[in-house]
């Protein structure tokens, strides 16, 4: 049952990232044979590392490593709104180590028409698949599907072009902590992401 819903939404979302690209191409071909044309698609690729540091010690208690692919549409000068999915690694400590696979929307604005600084929204659900812990006896285990938590996140951010193709987020993130045992809750975590379209 898990892994029919897996893959259905695997496959809705590769399907939508796949309309994404197609569109992309033809927007950019129209873009070379007609010079007023403005291309409002982009498929964007990203990288990001977020963390989050232990209230008392100021020592990091947590952190995800991730990429992520997302298709953008620009809906007019100053917003865009797009949808994306990756793979996500994520040590939330107690020894706990969970692969995740994010769904989301992006909505973005830009803060002011001339500039490249902009602020996005950017909620989500989050799908873990595989997960494990270290017992007493420092011997992994591995968590059951059933122990897992698919909960939706919400993550704030704010981006700046740093080239023609690049740029660079700053973000935070509230989402669960992925697996019931030993607690379910939600944190937040605050890092950065670059982007190349």
């Amino acid at each position: 049952e898990l892994r029919t819903f897996v893959l259905k939404y695997m496959k809705l979302t590769f399907t939508l990232l796949f309309i994404g690209i197609s569109v992309s191409c033809i927007a950019q071909t129209d873009m070379q044979t007609n010079t007023h044309t403005t291309d409002k698609h982009a498929v964007e690729f990203g990288a990001s590392l977020m963390l989050r540091t232990n209230d008392s010690t100021n020592s990091i208690s947590q952190h995800i490593a991730s990429i992520n692919l997302q298709y953008m549409y620009q809906v007019n000068e100053r917003s865009a709104i797009g949808i994306g999915t990756g793979l996500e690694y994520f040590n939330r400590g107690q020894n706990i180590e969970i692969t995740q696979i994010p769904f989301y929307v992006q909505i973005s604005k830009r803060l002011i028409k001339e500039a490249s600084l902009c602020i996005d929204f950017k909620p989500g659900f989050i799908l873990p698949i595989r997960g494990n812990y270290y017992d007493n006896l420092n011997k992994a285990v591995n968590y059951n599907h059933e122990d897992f938590f698919y909960a939706p996140y919400y993550e704030f951010g704010l981006s700046v072009k740093l080239g023609q193709r690049v740029k660079l987020r700053a973000m935070v993130r509230n989402q669960s902590t992925g697996v019931i045992y030993p607690t379910e809750e939600r944190r937040s975590v605050f890092g950065i992401q670059l982007i190349f379209n």
